[in-house]
């Protein structure tokens, strides 16, 4: 079935449209990161930039909905997105810091930032999700993995910017 675009905002058509060009684009960027003749940064832009315009798109479309369930619903998809974004973009600073042994203080605050706003999407999901959602994640981030993660984030933490990262591995994250 297909959405009839007419019906919604400009911004919205405007958006639209930009996001599936983007989309076009997708599998040339696969062959180009494949054959690494990309940057990181470029790759990480393109991809940051997709997915974010793709995210604004729902955002965008949802506001034709009047229903509050709707609402509340895109709401915590939405914030679970965009934190599920944020934890890319923090898993790739984090291993540019971790390979070369320490973080600039850019790559640091941006490590800490990247974090922080995980952290309080995370929690909008929490505020926005139905129970059951909100369960099976919190169930989910439990132990294991999670634990783990959250250890690395403090070493490189409290080393701070500049620090050399002994024990702290690139592998590890």
């Amino acid at each position: 079935e297909r959405i009839d675009v007419a019906s919604y905002s400009p911004r919205f058509q405007s958006g639209l449209e930009a996001s599936l060009g983007q989309i076009r684009l997708l599998d040339a960027n696969r062959q180009r990161v494949d054959a690494m003749a990309v940057s990181p940064a470029d790759a990480a832009g393109y991809y940051t930039a997709t997915i974010g315009g793709l995210l604004d798109d729902a955002g965008e479309g949802s506001k034709a909905s009047s229903s509050s369930r709707v609402s509340n619903a895109v709401v915590a998809y939405l914030s679970f997105m965009a934190a599920k974004e944020r934890a890319g973009q923090e898993r790739a600073t984090g291993a540019a810091g971790l390979a070369a042994g320490q973080f600039t203080p850019a790559q640091f605050n941006t490590l800490v930032g990247l974090i922080s706003v995980q952290d309080a999407l995370f929690r909008n999901f929490e505020v926005y999700g139905t129970p059951d959602l909100v369960k099976a994640y919190q169930d989910t981030m439990r132990g294991g993995a999670t634990a783990e993660l959250q250890q690395l984030r403090q070493a490189i933490i409290q080393a701070g910017a500049g620090a050399r990262l002994d024990g702290v591995s690139a592998q590890q994250w």
